[in-house]
């Protein structure tokens, strides 16, 4: 396969100053084809990065925050990169049929991007940014292992592929159990990735695999709503799952891996983020055109608006000052 990226589009007219190193949120605003910076500090938007195309969904942002990984899922599907510094975005390049979120390694040598509706996960070292194809049928998330050497992707016959990352070679399946219809399961790994907590939409629960092992192990974690999306605490005592209908926030006790809280939310979310300190959550809602922040103190929310159908979200320590752009910020 050709190398990637070696075009530079500089489709984006900026004023590139000081640059600001805290927690920032990147979201991926279709509506309005841009990507949104966000001052997790303050909620206020620092930049807008335009995009050709209103396809763009997904988005990843390396560990260092250097870099934006961007993808779309339509029938023509690309992948650009953005440099969080210069907010000069490379690509697009057509990698195939509807791919998914991308998602960094954590030792930022990697990126997997997953094709839910095909057989592969493409996995593009950022160095060369050079493309290996990983033949995996219908692959839905994917979590690395605190070291990267592993990834553990799920597919939508809820079982777990684990990927040694060096030879990009899957070493074995992990089934959840068994289910009548196809099924995509959100993954998280706790911080010192002993265990991964895969959600099963189609009986409202959780499972648990032990990476020492690759077993499920005890019982699942029973929920009231089918989860939609999974995310550990940084200090790794808890879980936490967002379930569509009703909307809601599980919190679930890794001490006893019982739910302690279950906190109202809308319906229909589409993602879930952590902030690197723990002190917040971030649940992106596409059709409200809405990013909520939850504090992990007391659950009060804030909604942060402005949005035109958001998929999105990513958390970098990189960003520019304020951007020059004719993007507006009042929503659709």
């Amino acid at each position: 396969m050709k190398r990637f990226f070696r075009v530079l589009a500089a489709s984006c007219v900026c004023l590139v100053a000081d640059v600001h190193a805290a927690p920032f949120a990147y979201v991926a605003d279709s509506g309005f084809s841009r990507i949104a910076v966000i001052d997790l500090a303050t909620y206020t938007r620092r930049a807008s990065i335009p995009f050709p195309t209103y396809d763009l969904y997904y988005i990843a942002v390396t560990p260092d925050g250097r870099h934006a990984y961007v993808s779309n899922d339509s029938a023509d599907g690309h992948l650009w990169i953005v440099d969080t510094l210069t907010m000069q975005r490379q690509g697009p390049v057509d990698v195939g049929y509807a791919p998914s979120r991308p998602v960094a390694s954590p030792d930022g040598n990697y990126v997997y991007l997953p094709f839910p509706y095909g057989n592969s996960v493409m996995s593009i070292p950022t160095a060369t940014n050079v493309p290996t194809t990983i033949n995996i049928n219908s692959p839905c998330d994917v979590v690395f292992t605190p070291d990267s050497r592993h990834a553990y992707v799920s597919n939508s016959n809820v079982n777990i592929s684990i990927v040694d990352t060096q030879t990009n070679a899957v070493t074995k399946t992990i089934s959840t159990g068994d289910s009548g219809f196809s099924v995509c399961s959100s993954l998280a790994i706790t911080p010192d990735g002993s265990q991964i907590y895969a959600t099963r939409s189609d009986k409202n629960q959780v499972a648990i695999i032990d990476t020492a092992t690759n077993k499920v192990v005890g019982s699942p974690i029973q929920l009231t709503a089918a989860p939609v999306g999974a995310a550990a605490a940084p200090d790794g005592n808890h879980m936490y799952f967002i379930t569509d209908l009703p909307g809601s926030l599980v919190v679930v006790s890794r001490a006893t891996n019982t739910v302690q809280l279950t906190v109202p939310l809308n319906d229909y979310p589409a993602q879930l983020a952590v902030k690197p300190d723990g002190t917040e959550l971030y649940v992106v809602y596409p059709d409200d055109n809405e990013v909520w922040a939850i504090k992990t103190s007391d659950y009060s929310t804030n909604h942060l608006t402005g949005f035109c159908n958001p998929g999105s979200i990513a958390i970098g320590s990189i960003a520019t000052m304020d951007q020059l752009f004719t993007n507006s910020f009042d929503g659709c």
